[in-house]
Parts: structure tokens; C-alpha cells; sequence
């Protein structure tokens, strides 16, 4: 797919996301009223779609637009098509939102009429205000003339729904019994939190669509609108639960969450792609403190009912949110480069289409009220919209004639104590409350009946909840009894009876035990069987015997729970700890497991595969395609698997046989020998993944166990040495480990230990190089150098160990210790103006708040980061670019420099040379010392010289050692130079004589 498709499809993706919110907000509002209410809701929201798409197909586009309506023409482009349907599922929104204002008290007919008003003259004109035109709009684009900037709708939708929504409301009047003669607001109860719940999660999908439907997946816009719309839907639901938690007195009311919600949606409208995500949390959480107030203000100080606080979500929200925009756009987007003046303009805007849609509807309602009556009488109210304007009820309205029926035919109900349940005269509860209280007056009932059930169901109450048991007294299975999802019982028993211990089969050994107590009537607890009842499910059982009044044995009572989805997760649960999920097979901890099982095993061996350049593979392609690429290897590895090897996946890309056999070792040689060729003719086949063909290629390093040399634990790591040395001569080397390698291994493994105890007695010890400028030769700064100070073997360079240090994962370890060390050096130097440049490895980028930690070292020896250059290698700049990137500008932005290291040396393309955050270029000193005999090498060098000052960097030359190349690269204008010539590193007594030395 081409971006224009993928625009294209993504549209229209929007279009079903955004028309889904009509059923979100169908069942926000029906389960926010009371039942009686809720049909009539729910064809409101129905009417909403379709007589906008009537009205907005008619007249509606047009008046918006200025473009000729879709039904005088049949020549719509695809864009057109989807910006017309795009444009009336807005229009649907902004009508469906006036909706929840007049819920309960609005005649049909009259919500048929506003309606029409709101999607042909309401949203076409604020559209017409705020997206409009010069060239075809009726209407002038007035607020789009003065710089005015709604991007998804925040006021064109909301704000204007929420003009008409409070003109409603006060027109319209509250809704019969909302206040009492005092003026105090009346609790009314939601039917269906749930439905709630549950339209809010849909509106807030839908939402997605919304606010990025005029954009590409494509572009970086997206990415933000997409986060800004969810942070401030997150944000705004928690600071509405708070909030709500602190008036509510210390209770979470779902509706303070979904209220947060929304207007967390609604404040991220207008500005989704110019916010950070900062900026679109903070506009949402002062967005929803600020509605709640307004709310609670227009409910209690003046009495307007609005059942879905449309008013304040909408409208102030939508006006936050709105008005915010001044302060996330971009300067060079700013009208006159002013915030105040963009402040100005969409406070005017977006106050100015609530102003215009309040008084026109206010005017509009009036006129209208006065001809046709709007509102439906009290006596409608009070039975319900759902009978009265539609003539449909809810299975409630049958149960309350059932029952008063009931009452009517069964006449022996007389003289008996009245059940007295208090409800609410407006809850629909009222009427079937006093049928249930004429039904129950007559509380008759056989006494001896109500004890044996009370009995018999607090026995089931002492065992379970879930599934109820009863045997007779020869232990035959006669009652079975589950519950439904619904909560309705179910008889689980297929036969009259049946035998417990056919029914129930006992998992465990102890059958016996259970048996016994059985026979000598005990308790049983915790049985796990598997019911042959139902269909083999794994169920827990509890259960005790029953007696009847004369004492005698009756039979076993008890209950249990189905465990069988539990056991299910136990299993999978104990797969995923001995397997891989990705490759489905075994990992590391069944390995060492395994391993460790056949420490006596003297016929053992084990290969080591790594997959070469999976890195590599990883950051061209993807993780995903990654992910996919080691499915695919172990599939093909698992058809390895046999009772004599085993199949393992040890890290990422890293697998391992392990092969043993009871026969002796030409026969495990044979073993290995042949799973060589099959992990060689696996390799050199192509994989495919994801339409695309990839080569790979391994280094396998190899071990066995013999009766003279080795030892199981030892196994690996002698493996992994071999597989270093495969690594060494390169892609698709297989290396057998012998004793030679052996050596080199324990010398590795001394030299670690050596080096831990450097760690651990401070052996570490810091040179510096000096660097001086080129026009004047005046001292600058040094490079901090690491020396090792070994005991025996005196000061070693970091070629010695560096390596060895990485793989044993201290690298971190020694460069925090370094940056340290530089700081209190400098914090000491007789001369504050120099800066010290400190070499940084990739594996320190990635570690968590890395300029944090930096700069409170920096700050704890009161050592400014202007003072320290960062010296990174040219080669790990290219690791994962954006990332990479997003750090370095961190550091540069708390004033570290960030110097390139060995540049040309490398490869790091020019395209992402001008993108990094870098401040100065050292040419690598391969370039320097040829500079005086070899042509190509002093045009490279000169190359980089002039591009680091096109590019503003300094840029630095290394390996100094001669005259006549330090007067090569002065001619050049070259700013500092560095190496021999000028002095060697040298420990830090030596640097502060120098700096002395220097001084003017």
C-alpha cells in the first residue's frame, strides 16, 4: 500500500471508530437514566445518525463547505467521499452529545427538531467558522482568518454541542423530582452502571478515530495525537476518581471516573498534535477540576439539570482545551510569533461559538415552545418516555402486572404481616415494591419446611459457593447443582443417581483415606477428582455427613468449586518455567536443570549455536521480524529433538544441543557428528519470514564429556569457549573444544578474578592526555585515559582488559568510577577553564536516567557539565539512531559536549551526521599519521576539517606526532590537535604541573 492508501484506509477506519462512539454514547446515556427512560434514549441516538445523514447530505455539506451537496452529484472523489462521511459522523457526534442534556423530559418530536437544527445549521456553520474556506463557503471563515486553531474538533463539536446543550437545559426546565420544595438536590440512580462502564471504554476507542482520522499512520503527528488523546484519558480518570474520592466522601463513584474520562478526551481535542504529553496531562487534569466545579455549581447553586453534566465536560473542557492550544503551538505557528495573541484569539473563538450557539438556540427553542409544547406532561414523566412516547416496556413493567395478577387469583392471601420495603416514589421499583408487599403479606409457610432449608443451606454454606453436592446414605450421588454465569442454578446431575466414587474420581492417592473417612463418617476436605459428570473437569470438593432428627445417618452435603482452568494455568504455567514461549523450546532454567541431572554422566556432549549478525537483523528489520526469525529456527532445531537430544534456547541468539547416550564415546561422537549435518543443512537453507528471504549463518562451538578430561558443571563454559574461537574465524565455523583451549579459558578466568579484585582494591588509575589549539598552542584540556596498575604486570592499557571487563558486564562499573574520578580532578585544578573529554561506552547510554546520574555526580563536586566533553565511538552512534540521539540531546541540553571519536574510521553516514547533537569531530589518528605521505589520506582529513566547520563542530586531530603534521592541519585551521608531539598521557601529578606550566 502506497501513504495514500494507507491514509486512505486509515479514514475510513476512523469513520467506523467515530461512528462507534454513537453506541458508546447510546449506552452511556441509557444506562445513566432510569429504566422507564432508557428505549426512548436509545432511539434518540439511532435518530441522531440518520437524520443528520439526511440533513448534513442535503443542506449541511454544503453550508459547510461551500461545495455542491453529494446528492446533486455523483462525481465525488474518494477524499471527498470520506472527508463528507468523515464530516456527518462529527455531525452525529455533536448532536448524540446534546442528547444526554434533555434525557427523560423531551418530547420526541421536539429532539427530531433539534436535531435537524444541529446538523443543518448548528455544526455546518461552526465548521464553516473554524475549517471553512474563502472560495466556497457561505459563510466567511472568520475564526480560520484570525489564526484560530481547532484540530480535531474541540469547539467546532463540543463547545458548540455544550452552547446548545445549556440553552436546553434551561429552556427545558429539571427533570420531576430532581429537587425537593427547598431546593436540595434528589439522588436519581443510574439503571445500568455497567452499560456505563462499558459505553465510556467504546466512546474512548472510538475517540482514536477522532482525533486522528485526518492524519497518515505514517506521519510523527499521529504517533502524538494517539498518545495525547490516551494520556489525557488515563490522566483525566484517575484526577476524576481523586477528585471524586475527596467529595464523596471517601467512596469511588464510577461516574467521577467516567467524567474524568471524558473530559480528558474533550480537553485533548483541539490541540492532539501540538501538545506533548505533558502538556495534554496537564490540560486534562485541570480540565476535569475545573468541569467538576462547574458542575457541581450548576446542579446545587443553579438548579439546572443536566443528567450527563454535558455542559461542563463539553463546553469547559472543550474550552480548556481549546484555549491551551496557545501554549502548545510551535513559535513559527503562532499568529504574529505572540502566545498572548494566540491566547486572545482562541479564548474569542472558542467562548464566541458557545456564546452564538447558547442565544441562537435559547431564541429558536422559545419561538418554538410557544407553537408546539416541547417538553412531555408530569403523568408521561413519570411512567416513562419508553411507553408514553414509543409504547414499548422493559420486562419489568410485564413482572409487575404478573405479580398483581397473582395476587388477584390466589385470594387466601389475607391477614398476615405486611413486608414493609421503603423505595423511592420516583424509582421504577415503586409499583412492583407494593405488588411484592401484597404478594408477601401472608407469611404462612409450613415452619418445619423453612428449618429443614435453613439447614440444609447453611451445611452448603459451611463448604462452598460454587457447586453443591448431596449424597444419600449409601453415598450415591442425588443432588449435582452448579451456577451459571448469571448466577441461575443448574441441575448438573444426568441420572437420578449415581455412585460418588464413579462420579467423582480422586486425582491423589489418597482414595483410601477418603474412603475410610467416609466409612466412619468425617469430613472430607479439598478432594481433587475429576467428574465424570461433567465431562471430566477437575473439581474441588468438600463435604460432611447429615443427620436427621433422630440422629441417623442421611448422607453427605457438601460443595466445591471447577478448578479445571486453574489446573490448566498450573500446567502452563510450569511449561512457560522450563520452556520458551517464543520458540517452545526448553530455555535456560531447564537446562541447568537438566545439566545439572547428569553431573554423572560420562557420555555427554554439547553444541553451542549462535546466530550471527541477529543484532543486526533485529535493527533492520524489527523486533517483530526478529521474534519471527527465532520461531522459525526453533521449529526447525525442535524436529532435532529425541530421546538421546535435548533441544534448548539459552538467550537470544543462542541455542544449544544437549546429546548423551549410555553407550560409550565413539557412539556419542557418531551422535554429535550427525547432529552437526542437521544444524548445518538447517543453516544453509533460507528461511522465509514475513515474505521476506533471509540467509542466516552460525558459529557452533562443541564439547564433550571422556573419562579423562572433563566434568559435567564445566560442560558450558568449555562450550562457550569453543564458540568464542568459532566466532573469532568467522560465520559458519563449527570449533570442537580440546585442552588448549582449555588453558586459554582458565587464563580468561584468572584474568576476570584479577580484575574483580582491581575493582575491589581501587587498582584502576587515570592518565591525561593534553590537548592544545592549533593557532596559538595554548593548553585546552586532556583526555581521561584508563590504566590498569597491576600488580605484577605493571601500568596495562585498556586493550589489555577492556574487553574482558565488557564480558563481564562492568563496564557501567568502570565508567561511572571514571566520570567520578574526572569530576574530583577537576574540581582540584589550579585552572578552572579546562575541560576534560571522558571516552563513554555504548552499554552506558542505555542505562536508565544516564544524565541524571552524570549530573548529580557532576553537582556533588560542584563541577559545571560545560567543563566535561563525552567521547563517543563513531560506531555506536549508529545503535538504534533515535534513541541514541534522544539521549545525546539530553546531555547537551544540561551543557555536557559530545564529541565523535575516530571519525572516518567508521561508518556513520552523513545523513545522521547533521541530525546528532555532537559539538566536535576527532579524525581519527589512522588519517593523521599518512596525512605527510599519502594524498588520500590528507584529502579525508582536510574533508573533515572543512565539513566540521560547515557544521559548526570543532573538530580536533589525533595522533599528533611530527611538525610537519601539526603544520599540515594548522594551515588547515584545524582547532585543536592532540598526541605525542605535545605530550604523552601521563598520571594526574604530571597533568597539574603541566596546567601550572601553562599558565600566563
Amino acid at each position: 500500500m502506497n501513504d495514500l492508501q494507507i491514509l486512505q484506509f486509515w479514514q475510513v477506519l476512523s469513520i467506523v471508530l467515530v461512528i462507534s462512539m454513537q453506541i458508546g454514547f447510546l449506552m452511556l446515556e441509557a444506562g445513566a437514566v432510569r429504566s422507564r427512560n432508557s428505549i426512548n434514549v436509545a432511539q434518540k441516538n439511532i435518530a441522531d445518525f440518520i437524520v443528520c445523514w439526511i440533513v448534513f447530505f442535503i443542506l449541511g455539506y454544503s453550508v459547510a463547505f461551500g461545495l455542491p451537496s453529494p446528492i446533486f452529484t455523483d462525481s465525488l472523489s474518494v477524499n471527498q467521499t470520506i472527508q463528507f462521511v468523515f464530516n456527518l459522523s462529527f455531525c452525529a457526534a455533536t448532536a448524540t452529545i446534546i442528547s444526554g442534556a434533555v434525557a427523560e423530559r423531551l418530547k420526541f418530536s421536539a429532539y427530531l427538531v433539534l436535531t435537524v437544527f444541529v446538523a443543518g445549521c448548528v455544526f455546518p456553520i461552526s465548521v464553516a467558522l473554524v475549517w471553512g474556506n474563502e472560495n466556497g463557503s457561505i459563510f466567511s471563515p472568520v475564526l480560520a482568518l484570525m489564526g484560530f486553531v481547532d484540530f480535531a474538533g474541540g469547539t467546532v463539536v463540543h463547545v458548540s454541542a455544550a452552547g446548545v446543550a445549556l440553552a436546553c437545559v434551561i429552556i427545558i426546565g429539571a427533570r420531576n423530582g430532581r429537587f425537593n420544595d427547598e431546593g436540595k438536590v434528589i439522588y436519581i440512580p443510574a439503571n445500568d452502571p455497567i452499560s456505563q462502564m462499558l459505553g465510556c471504554f467504546i466512546i474512548t476507542v472510538g475517540w482514536i478515530g477522532f482525533n486522528t482520522g485526518t492524519l497518515s499512520p505514517g506521519q510523527p503527528e499521529f504517533n502524538k495525537a494517539l498518545l495525547n488523546t490516551l494520556s489525557a484519558c488515563s490522566f483525566g480518570g484517575v484526577a476524576g476518581m481523586l477528585l471524586g474520592y475527596f467529595v464523596d466522601r471517601r467512596i469511588f463513584d464510577p461516574n467521577r471516573a467516567i467524567f474524568g474520562i471524558l473530559c480528558g478526551l474533550v480537553s485533548s481535542t483541539a490541540g492532539a498534535v501540538y501538545a506533548t504529553s505533558i502538556q495534554a496531562i496537564v490540560t486534562a487534569i485541570i480540565a476535569v477540576a475545573v468541569s467538576m466545579f462547574v458542575a457541581h455549581k450548576l446542579l446545587h447553586k443553579y438548579l439546572l439539570d443536566d443528567p450527563l453534566d454535558v455542559v461542563a465536560i463539553h463546553g469547559v473542557a472543550g474550552v480548556i482545551g481549546t484555549i491551551g492550544v496557545a501554549f502548545f503551538l510551535p513559535e513559527e505557528s503562532l499568529i504574529q510569533g505572540s502566545v498572548i495573541y494566540q491566547l486572545i484569539v482562541q479564548s474569542v473563538g472558542s467562548l464566541g461559538i458557545f456564546g452564538l450557539w447558547f442565544l441562537c438556540t435559547w431564541l429558536f427553542l422559545k419561538v418554538y415552545a410557544n407553537v408546539i409544547p416541547i417538553r412531555v406532561c408530569i403523568e408521561d414523566e413519570k411512567i416513562g418516555l419508553n411507553y408514553t412516547e414509543h409504547g414499548i416496556s422493559l420486562d419489568s413493567e410485564f413482572l409487575k402486572t404478573s405479580i398483581k395478577q397473582t395476587i388477584i387469583d390466589e385470594g387466601s392471601f389475607q391477614n398476615s404481616k405486611e413486608l414493609d420495603v421503603k423505595v423511592s416514589d420516583d424509582m421504577d421499583a415503586n409499583d412492583i415494591q407494593q405488588a411484592l408487599n401484597q404478594l408477601l403479606s401472608n407469611q404462612k409457610k409450613a415452619n418445619k419446611t423453612i428449618q429443614n432449608q435453613s439447614r440444609r443451606f447453611l451445611d452448603f454454606a459451611a463448604t462452598t459457593n460454587d457447586l453443591l453436592w448431596e449424597t444419600d446414605e449409601q453415598l450415591n450421588v442425588t443432588l449435582l447443582e452448579g451456577k451459571q454465569p448469571s448466577g441461575k442454578k443448574i441441575n448438573l446431575l444426568k441420572q437420578n443417581v449415581s455412585p460418588f466414587f464413579d462420579s467423582f474420581q480422586l486425582l491423589s492417592d489418597d482414595i483410601k483415606a477418603c474412603r475410610d473417612a467416609m466409612e466412619k463418617l468425617l469430613p472430607v476436605r479439598k478432594l481433587e477428582v475429576k467428574c465424570t459428570l461433567l465431562n471430566d473437569n477437575v473439581l474441588q470438593l468438600s463435604g460432611i455427613p447429615f443427620f436427621d432428627e433422630d440422629g441417623d445417618f442421611k448422607g453427605y452435603r457438601g460443595g466445591g468449586s471447577d478448578i479445571t482452568e486453574q489446573k490448566f494455568s498450573q500446567q502452563k504455567a510450569d511449561f512457560l518455567t522450563n520452556n520458551d514461549p517464543l520458540t517452545q523450546l526448553k530455555n535456560r532454567h531447564k537446562f541447568a536443570n537438566d545439566l545439572s541431572n547428569k553431573q554423572q554422566e560420562k557420555n555427554l556432549g554439547l553444541m553451542v549455536i549462535d546466530v550471527c549478525s541477529f543484532r543486526e537483523i533485529n535493527e533492520s528489520y524489527g523486533y517483530e521480524f526478529g521474534d519471527a526469525l527465532l520461531h522459525d529456527i526453533g521449529r526447525q532445531l525442535h524436529l532435532l529433538e529425541n530421546s538421546k537430544t535435548s533441544v534448548y534456547h539459552l538467550a537470544s541468539d543462542k541455542f544449544s544441543l544437549m546429546i548423551s547416550t549410555s553407550k560409550d564415546q565413539q557412539t556419542l561422537e557418531k551422535l554429535i557428528d550427525v547432529s552437526k549435518k542437521r544444524v548445518e543443512e538447517i543453516f544453509t537453507s533460507t528461511f522465509f519470514v514475513n515474505d521476506k528471504q533471509v540467509q542466516i549463518k552460525v558459529c557452533v562451538g562443541i564439547c564433550c564429556l571422556n573419562d579423562n578430561n572433563l566434568e559435567a558443571p564445566n560442560l558450558l563454559r568449555f562450550a562457550d569457549v569453543a564458540l568464542e574461537k568459532a566466532k573469532t574465524e568467522g560465520p559458519g565455523t563449527y570449533i570442537v573444544f580440546d585442552q588448549k583451549m582449555s588453558d586459554v579459558a582458565n587464563a580468561q578466568e584468572q584474568l576476570v578474578g584479577e580484575i574483580e579484585t582491581a575493582f575491589e582494591e581501587n587498582q584502576f588509575e587515570l592518565y591525561y592526555q593534553p590537548k592544545f589549539t592549533t593557532a596559538s598552542q595554548t593548553l585546552t584540556g586532556f583526555e581521561a585515559l584508563i590504566r590498569w596498575n597491576h600488580p605484577d604486570k605493571g601500568v596495562l592499557s585498556p586493550f589489555y582488559f577492556l574487553d574482558i571487563v565488557e564480558k563481564m558486564n562492568r563496564l557501567d562499573d568502570l565508567g561511572n568510577w571514571v566520570f567520578e574520578s574526572v569530576c574530583k580532578q577537576l574540581a582540584e585544578l589550579p585552572n578552572e577553564q579546562i575541560r576534560i573529554a571522558i571516552n563513554v561506552a555504548p552499554v552506558q547510554l542505555k542505562t536508565p536516567n544516564f544524565t541524571q546520574h552524570l549530573l548529580e555526580i557532576a553537582n556533588q563536586y560542584a563541577v559545571l557539565p560545560q567543563r566535561i566533553e563525552l567521547e563517543l565511538l563513531e560506531e555506536a552512534l549508529l545503535t538504534s539512531i533515535d534513541e541514541t540521539r534522544a539521549i545525546l540531546k539530553k546531555l547537551r541540553d544540561v551543557g555536557f559536549s559530545i564529541a565523535i571519536d575516530d571519525f572516518g574510521c567508521g561508518s556513520t553516514s552523513l545523513q545522521y551526521l547533521y541530525k546528532l547533537p555532537a559539538t566536535t569531530l576527532k579524525i581519527d589518528r589512522s588519517f593523521i599519521i599518512r596525512i605527510c605521505e599519502n594524498n588520500k589520506a590528507q584529502e579525508i582529513a582536510h574533508s573533515i576539517v572543512r565539513m566540521g566547520r560547515k557544521l559548526n563542530m570543532k573538530v580536533v586531530a589525533e595522533g599528533i606526532e611530527t611538525k610537519e603534521q601539526f603544520e599540515v592541519i594548522r594551515q588547515w585551521n584545524c582547532d585543536e590537535a592532540q598526541g605525542y608531539l605535545f605530550g604523552k598521557p601521563m598520571p594526574v601529578a604530571d597533568m597539574k604541573k603541566l596546567i601550572l606550566a601553562s599558565k600566563p
